[in-house]
């Protein structure tokens, strides 16, 4: 009687790809690829690379195809296709979010000008607008992340920004964020999470000058740094940022993102003067940080705390140039409710340190456009 001998149908096949994802603009992204693609019998492992918007996978070629990977993308809303192939559908998605952002953008610099011309009424209709164009992907992103049951920045901006400026009915966002265990602070107004700092850029189509501000929501974070002297921003502002990535930052070996600001929510009260100090010696700069917090400020030396960088630099992840270090502003920035409240900071400081001595301090220039 002949023998037989039970062989396994399918081999392994390892194989590696590299796909190009669009869509893929921050870490919740990756989560909800890692979520829609490990799971799939044959894959293997993936990484991704956010500012290449790259995701390299490895799998098993005899039970996995990259059409099927492809397809999984495909339900989260976002779109995958091989680094050598051409990008499906043409681009169109890619050019209809820019056809968006442009809409949005128009619709809100006519609002700012209608309403500098002292017509608020006619300025609504296009704050309404502008703000409808700009919500339009994120909406569409959120709800595919909803259906999944994936908690994604696209769902908590939605739900902050539906809570802020559409309802202003905060006690509904809290509920909303809690179907997402999310646990908010007590009380019933705009919740403070404290989520920690993070990078953000003033002013995305301008200066793009990128400070750091406390996290408040998914949302919302409050400027932590003194902005530059020709900034519309100030010191302690509330603004509202995009969910989507757009730079990082590495600190003490952790990699921030840099998100976007879309709009100042409110505003500090304070206001940016400029501060000429014509002493180098650490201990009357120390002093002079001491001083504004004491009082109700606060100081920062634009010398030592800011640097330029290129625009690739700026929008990715710096790197190396030949005139590294170079400061964006040489002088000291203080924030103070006003001249009265500036003034008596900058006497304290000098009647209180020996070593204290300054050519000159004034208003900066930028409180004149916020």
């Amino acid at each position: 009687m002949p023998t037989e001998m039970v062989v396994c149908t399918v081999c392994e096949v390892h194989a590696e790809a590299v796909f190009r994802v669009e869509g893929m603009d921050c870490n919740e992204e990756v989560v909800i690829l890692e979520r829609r693609l490990k799971p799939l019998v044959g894959m293997e492992s993936l990484s991704a690379d956010l500012i290449g918007q790259r995701l390299h996978v490895k799998y098993d070629a005899a039970k996995l195809t990259t059409s099927a990977m492809v397809d999984a993308v495909g339900e989260t809303g976002m779109r995958m296709w091989l680094e050598h192939e051409a990008p499906m559908l043409g681009g169109s998605a890619l050019e209809w979010r820019w056809k968006l952002m442009l809409a949005c953008g128009g619709f809100l610099i006519a609002a700012g000008i209608l309403s500098l011309a002292g017509l608020p009424r006619v300025a609504l209709p296009c704050y309404l607008a502008g703000t409808a164009a700009g919500i339009i992907y994120p909406i569409r992103r959120a709800l595919t992340a909803a259906r999944s049951h994936t908690l994604d920045i696209n769902v908590l901006m939605v739900i902050a920004v539906a809570g802020a400026l559409a309802l202003g009915d905060w006690a509904e966002a809290r509920r909303a964020w809690a179907k997402y265990d999310i646990e908010c602070p007590p009380g019933d107004g705009a919740p403070e999470f404290d989520w920690g700092s993070t990078p953000v850029r003033l002013e995305p189509d301008g200066q793009g000058e990128v400070v750091w501000a406390r996290r408040l929501d998914p949302a919302r974070a409050r400027i932590e740094n003194v902005p530059l002297p020709t900034s519309p921003f100030r010191w302690g502002d509330v603004v509202l940022t995009d969910g989507a990535e757009e730079g990082q930052r590495i600190v003490d070996g952790r990699v921030y993102s840099v998100f976007n600001v879309l709009q100042r929510l409110a505003p500090s009260g304070f206001r940016t003067f400029v501060i000429e100090i014509a002493t180098s010696q650490q201990e009357a700069l120390d002093a002079l940080e001491a001083c504004a917090t004491r009082l109700g400020g606060t100081a920062e030396g634009w010398g030592t705390s800011t640097r330029i960088l290129c625009a690739a630099c700026s929008r990715g992840l710096p790197h190396e140039h030949d005139d590294d270090g170079a400061p964006a502003h040489p002088h000291w920035g203080l924030a103070a409710r006003d001249h009265d409240h500036a003034e008596m900071i900058v006497n304290q400081w000098l009647a209180d340190t020996p070593s204290a001595d300054l050519t000159a301090w004034y208003e900066a220039p930028g409180n004149g456009c916020g």
